[in-house]
């Protein structure tokens, strides 16, 4: 939301907007674009802005008061996902990112690589893509419109994934999992609203699919659109070989085209062949490609090195589901194979919140010397039969071979770390929201220490 309010004002339209608990790096980027806050939602807001149009988020539910006040009125609202297909997607060609995990850093990456080509693409992703200082773009000269495709649902008033709405012509589809089990109950339910994305691209549009995926590779294949495949698969059109590292780059060949990037990991190593395909399939020089990759900055909270102090690294990263904390841990430990690796993860989104990942989380923490798992996010909002055990799960990660430790407040994990910590070690804080602010706090204890 606070991308699309950047995009509006770039277009030249008048914005504000109403939320309840606004945090970096979105808070920042509102302040900086100038656009005026409201801090709650309150019914007084809607005469005070006199909009011409409300733009509805997905997390406003039917009975909070500014929401019922806009329907009560009969003002003109529409979803985001509305606003953006009329306002940016109908006079582009649209690129949508989609799949369960890695769609934030490969919609990033394929933004830049337009940038870095000269091709003036616009964008909107969910994060802030380092290189841009920004999570969205308004090119009025470009004709290419890249976008984070969410699978989450829409709004209050339309309960269907939000790229439904994206008028796709090129989708880089990444794997496909079980994930949001607050509103999907199991994989097929989730394949189901990948196949509505499916169902809407044209016959001349593209769909470039991880091959390593087979439920991605099995929805591709149903639509009815030319597939192109990436991945590690031998079947794959475009097949990854690892080359090793180098001076802190993961080197890859695509069918024998050597390339090399700094990132962490076989599922960013994917990203990136994913996107180098998309570049391909957009008439790129491999020289092009490279030159991206070599000058991509990554994705703030993506494997983002925080600081390091007295020797100690303290990276942030958005994993929240079983598979990204074990990607992102692989992707550690191959990065830095003879450091002490801590994995300090926060159960906060929805879904890890819940029971439903309980055995999959304790299986995700192999790479980690150390696995601490922090107080379930708001705790009282679930059930207990349907939350997730902590204390279970660190029984569950410690007979898997990983040290792991539970604890009942934010402090008492910084306590730990600290006691902990020694030069060399890297603090891995998985958390898909603000932890607290653990990262500075670790980091300003840690500068203390004598």
């Amino acid at each position: 939301m606070a991308s699309l309010a950047g995009l509006l004002k770039n277009k030249g339209f008048e914005v504000c907007g109403s939320d309840a608990n606004m945090y970096p790096p979105m808070s920042t980027q509102l302040e900086t674009m100038g656009i005026r806050l409201y801090p709650g939602y309150r019914p007084e807001n809607l005469p005070e802005a006199d909009p011409d149009l409300v733009i509805v988020g997905n997390a406003i539910p039917r009975g909070n008061p500014e929401l019922e006040e806009v329907l009560n009125r009969r003002l003109l609202y529409c979803s985001m996902t509305e606003a953006v297909k009329e306002f940016f997607l109908r006079e582009r060609s649209s690129i949508v990112i989609a799949g369960t995990h890695g769609k934030t850093t490969t919609a990033s990456m394929a933004a830049w690589l337009l940038e870095s080509a000269g091709l003036n693409p616009s964008f909107l992703v969910g994060g802030l893509p380092l290189n841009f200082g920004r999570s969205y773009q308004w090119k009025p000269d470009g004709s290419h419109f890249v976008i984070e495709g969410d699978e989450y649902d829409t709004g209050f008033m339309d309960r269907r994934p939000k790229f439904v709405s994206y008028l796709p012509e090129i989708v880089v589809l990444n794997p496909v999992e079980f994930d949001h089990a607050d509103i999907y109950s199991d994989l097929q339910a989730v394949e189901n609203a990948f196949r509505q994305l499916i169902k809407i691209i044209p016959s001349n549009g593209t769909i470039l699919v991880n091959r390593d995926s087979e439920p991605a590779t099995g929805l591709a294949r149903r639509g009815y659109s030319r597939v192109v495949s990436f991945g590690f698969h031998p079947e794959s059109d475009f097949r990854i070989q690892l080359e090793g590292r180098h001076n802190g780059e993961a080197c890859f060949a695509l069918n024998g085209e050597s390339f090399r990037m700094r990132v962490f990991g076989r599922h960013n190593m994917a990203n990136a062949a994913g996107v180098a395909v998309l570049g391909k399939q957009l008439g790129l020089s491999l020289a092009q490609i490279q030159q991206a990759f070599t000058a991509f900055n990554g994705v703030k909270r993506r494997m983002e090195l925080r600081g390091e102090t007295n020797g100690v690294a303290v990276y942030d990263d958005f994993a929240h589901h079983p598979t990204a904390i074990k990607s992102t841990l692989e992707g550690a430990r191959l990065a830095f194979p003879d450091a002490r690796i801590f994995g300090v993860f926060e159960p906060r989104s929805w879904s890890s919140r819940r029971n439903v990942f309980q055995e999959e989380f304790a299986k995700s923490f192999g790479a980690a010397d150390t696995a601490i798992i922090a107080p379930v996010f708001e705790p009282d909002r679930l059930a207990q039969e349907v939350r997730l055990n902590p204390q279970k799960l660190i029984e569950q990660i410690g007979s898997n071979g990983t040290p792991a430790h539970y604890f009942q407040s934010n402090e008492e994990v910084i306590e730990f770390v600290i006691k902990s910590a020694r030069p060399g070690d890297k603090l891995i804080l998985m958390s898909n929201g603000a932890f607290d602010g653990i990262h500075e706090k670790i980091l300003d204890r840690l500068s203390k220490q004598e």
